[in-house]
Protein backbone atom coordinates (compact mmCIF):
# COMPACT_ATOMS: atom_id res chain seq x y z
CA UNK A 1 0.00 0.00 0.00
CA UNK A 2 2.72 2.34 1.22
CA UNK A 3 4.56 1.38 -2.14
CA UNK A 4 1.31 2.36 -4.91
CA UNK A 5 0.99 5.84 -2.49
CA UNK A 6 4.96 6.53 -3.19
CA UNK A 7 4.43 5.67 -6.73
CA UNK A 8 1.32 7.92 -7.28
CA UNK A 9 2.90 10.68 -5.65
CA UNK A 10 6.08 10.16 -7.74
CA UNK A 11 4.04 11.23 -10.92
CA UNK A 12 1.86 14.00 -9.35
CA UNK A 13 1.33 16.42 -12.42
CA UNK A 14 2.89 19.64 -11.62
CA UNK A 15 3.53 23.53 -13.31
CA UNK A 16 5.24 22.89 -16.75
CA UNK A 17 7.96 25.92 -18.06
CA UNK A 18 5.63 27.01 -20.27
CA UNK A 19 2.56 27.38 -17.94
CA UNK A 20 5.05 29.34 -15.34
CA UNK A 21 5.79 31.51 -18.20
CA UNK A 22 2.74 32.21 -19.03
CA UNK A 23 1.65 33.40 -15.31
CA UNK A 24 4.72 35.14 -15.39
CA UNK A 25 4.13 36.99 -18.74
CA UNK A 26 0.12 37.82 -17.61
CA UNK A 27 1.58 39.28 -14.42
CA UNK A 28 4.14 41.46 -15.39
CA UNK A 29 1.30 42.73 -18.18
CA UNK A 30 -1.52 43.49 -15.53
CA UNK A 31 1.95 45.22 -13.56
CA UNK A 32 2.49 47.56 -16.19
CA UNK A 33 -1.07 49.11 -16.34
CA UNK A 34 -1.58 49.03 -12.44
CA UNK A 35 1.11 50.89 -11.20
CA UNK A 36 1.03 53.55 -13.96
CA UNK A 37 -2.56 54.23 -12.87
CA UNK A 38 -1.28 54.15 -9.07
CA UNK A 39 0.77 56.71 -9.34
CA UNK A 40 -1.55 58.33 -11.59
CA UNK A 41 -3.80 58.96 -9.25
CA UNK A 42 -1.72 59.65 -6.36
CA UNK A 43 -0.35 62.47 -8.09
CA UNK A 44 -3.81 64.03 -8.71
CA UNK A 45 -4.65 63.33 -4.71
CA UNK A 46 -1.22 65.60 -3.72
CA UNK A 47 -2.38 68.16 -6.26
CA UNK A 48 -5.70 68.31 -5.20
CA UNK A 49 -4.29 68.57 -1.62
CA UNK A 50 -2.15 71.82 -2.78
CA UNK A 51 -4.88 73.27 -4.72
CA UNK A 52 -6.88 73.01 -1.60
CA UNK A 53 -4.17 74.66 0.78
CA UNK A 54 -3.90 77.48 -1.30
CA UNK A 55 -7.19 78.20 -1.45
CA UNK A 56 -7.17 78.27 2.72
CA UNK A 57 -4.46 80.21 2.25
CA UNK A 58 -6.74 83.32 -0.45
CA UNK A 59 -9.60 82.58 2.34
CA UNK A 60 -7.15 83.35 5.00
CA UNK A 61 -5.67 86.78 2.96
CA UNK A 62 -9.51 87.21 2.57
CA UNK A 63 -10.61 87.00 5.95
CA UNK A 64 -7.76 89.28 7.08
CA UNK A 65 -8.31 92.06 5.01
CA UNK A 66 -12.36 92.39 5.80
CA UNK A 67 -11.31 92.18 9.65
CA UNK A 68 -8.81 94.38 9.26
CA UNK A 69 -10.79 97.11 7.14
CA UNK A 70 -7.35 97.29 5.15
CA UNK A 71 -5.49 95.18 1.52
CA UNK A 72 -3.91 91.35 2.01
CA UNK A 73 -2.45 89.97 -1.00
CA UNK A 74 -1.39 86.72 -2.03
CA UNK A 75 1.60 86.51 -4.17
CA UNK A 76 2.95 84.22 -6.90
CA UNK A 77 6.34 83.55 -7.41
CA UNK A 78 6.57 80.98 -10.19
CA UNK A 79 10.33 81.24 -10.57
CA UNK A 80 10.95 79.74 -7.20
CA UNK A 81 7.45 78.12 -7.26
CA UNK A 82 6.62 79.62 -3.96
CA UNK A 83 3.78 82.22 -2.72
CA UNK A 84 3.26 84.52 0.44
CA UNK A 85 0.28 86.05 1.93
CA UNK A 86 0.99 89.85 3.53
CA UNK A 87 -0.35 92.89 3.80
CA UNK A 88 -0.50 94.44 1.00
CA UNK A 89 0.16 98.06 1.78
CA UNK A 90 1.75 99.78 5.25
CA UNK A 91 -0.39 101.29 8.03
CA UNK A 92 -1.73 100.69 11.51
CA UNK A 93 -2.91 96.82 11.00
CA UNK A 94 -1.06 93.62 11.85
CA UNK A 95 0.24 91.96 9.30
CA UNK A 96 -0.15 88.16 8.43
CA UNK A 97 2.28 86.16 9.71
CA UNK A 98 1.80 82.72 10.98
CA UNK A 99 -2.26 82.24 10.28
CA UNK A 100 -1.32 80.40 7.57
CA UNK A 101 -3.96 77.68 7.01
CA UNK A 102 -1.21 74.29 8.23
CA UNK A 103 0.50 76.84 10.54
CA UNK A 104 3.20 76.90 8.80
CA UNK A 105 5.93 79.28 10.64
CA UNK A 106 6.45 83.15 8.37
CA UNK A 107 3.82 83.87 5.51
CA UNK A 108 5.61 82.11 2.27
CA UNK A 109 5.10 78.31 1.20
CA UNK A 110 7.19 76.81 -0.96
CA UNK A 111 6.10 74.26 -2.82
CA UNK A 112 9.17 72.36 -3.06
CA UNK A 113 9.23 71.63 0.45
CA UNK A 114 5.46 71.79 1.81
CA UNK A 115 4.40 68.17 2.57
CA UNK A 116 8.04 67.32 3.39
CA UNK A 117 8.97 66.68 -0.03
CA UNK A 118 5.95 65.11 -1.03
CA UNK A 119 4.77 67.69 -3.57
CA UNK A 120 8.29 68.12 -4.95
CA UNK A 121 8.00 64.04 -6.00
CA UNK A 122 4.66 65.24 -7.73
CA UNK A 123 6.70 68.11 -9.70
CA UNK A 124 3.40 69.97 -8.20
CA UNK A 125 3.95 73.86 -9.45
CA UNK A 126 2.28 76.78 -9.84
CA UNK A 127 1.40 77.18 -13.48
CA UNK A 128 0.12 80.94 -13.33
CA UNK A 129 -2.39 83.55 -13.11
CA UNK A 130 -4.62 85.06 -15.50
CA UNK A 131 -7.37 87.25 -15.63
CA UNK A 132 -10.50 85.62 -16.77
CA UNK A 133 -11.63 87.52 -19.70
CA UNK A 134 -8.29 89.05 -20.85
CA UNK A 135 -6.46 86.10 -20.14
CA UNK A 136 -3.73 88.95 -18.65
CA UNK A 137 -0.97 87.44 -16.76
CA UNK A 138 -0.84 88.40 -13.29
CA UNK A 139 1.22 87.81 -10.29
CA UNK A 140 -0.47 88.40 -7.37
CA UNK A 141 -4.52 88.51 -6.04
CA UNK A 142 -5.40 92.08 -3.47
CA UNK A 143 -8.21 91.33 -1.79
CA UNK A 144 -9.73 95.00 0.01
CA UNK A 145 -12.12 95.65 2.57
CA UNK A 146 -14.97 94.24 1.53
CA UNK A 147 -13.69 91.08 0.85
CA UNK A 148 -13.47 91.23 -3.13
CA UNK A 149 -10.44 92.42 -5.67
CA UNK A 150 -12.97 95.41 -7.15
CA UNK A 151 -12.48 98.29 -8.22
CA UNK A 152 -8.83 98.05 -9.00
CA UNK A 153 -9.38 94.51 -10.44
CA UNK A 154 -12.99 93.95 -12.36
CA UNK A 155 -12.27 90.49 -13.36
CA UNK A 156 -12.01 86.94 -11.66
CA UNK A 157 -8.44 85.84 -11.23
CA UNK A 158 -8.00 82.24 -12.25
CA UNK A 159 -4.57 80.49 -10.63
CA UNK A 160 -3.52 76.76 -11.77
CA UNK A 161 -1.37 74.60 -10.25
CA UNK A 162 0.09 71.90 -12.60
CA UNK A 163 1.48 68.65 -12.73
CA UNK A 164 4.07 68.17 -15.28
CA UNK A 165 4.96 64.84 -16.96
CA UNK A 166 6.36 64.16 -19.99
CA UNK A 167 3.62 63.86 -22.42
CA UNK A 168 1.27 65.95 -20.76
CA UNK A 169 0.04 67.75 -18.03
CA UNK A 170 -2.40 67.51 -15.01
CA UNK A 171 -4.12 70.77 -13.72
CA UNK A 172 -6.56 72.10 -11.47
CA UNK A 173 -8.05 75.49 -11.40
CA UNK A 174 -8.86 77.99 -8.74
CA UNK A 175 -10.99 80.99 -9.36
CA UNK A 176 -11.51 84.27 -7.35
CA UNK A 177 -14.38 86.10 -7.68
CA UNK A 178 -13.74 90.06 -7.82
CA UNK A 179 -16.91 91.00 -5.96
CA UNK A 180 -16.69 88.92 -3.20
CA UNK A 181 -13.52 87.42 -3.41
CA UNK A 182 -15.04 83.84 -3.14
CA UNK A 183 -12.79 80.83 -3.84
CA UNK A 184 -13.73 77.70 -5.85
CA UNK A 185 -11.49 74.76 -6.75
CA UNK A 186 -12.10 72.86 -9.92
CA UNK A 187 -11.64 69.68 -11.35
CA UNK A 188 -8.72 67.97 -12.10
CA UNK A 189 -8.53 68.26 -15.95
CA UNK A 190 -5.91 66.83 -18.39
CA UNK A 191 -4.14 68.56 -21.31
CA UNK A 192 -1.01 68.39 -23.17
CA UNK A 193 2.45 69.84 -22.30
CA UNK A 194 3.02 71.78 -25.49
CA UNK A 195 0.20 74.42 -23.82
CA UNK A 196 1.60 76.86 -21.74
CA UNK A 197 -1.82 77.40 -19.77
CA UNK A 198 -5.37 75.07 -19.61
CA UNK A 199 -8.41 76.07 -20.79
CA UNK A 200 -11.14 78.36 -18.73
Amino acid sequence: MSRNRAKHSAFRPGYTLVEMLIVVTIVGLMASVVLPTMNSASGAVSLEAMARTLAADLRIARHSAVQYNSNYAVTLNLTDNSYSVAQAFSGGTPKVVNVLSHGTSGNTIDLDQFGAGRMKQSHIVIGGAALKVSKSSVTDIVFGPTGGTGPTRTQDTVIWLQENTTRDRRSILLSVSWITGTVTVGDIQQYPAKLTQPSF
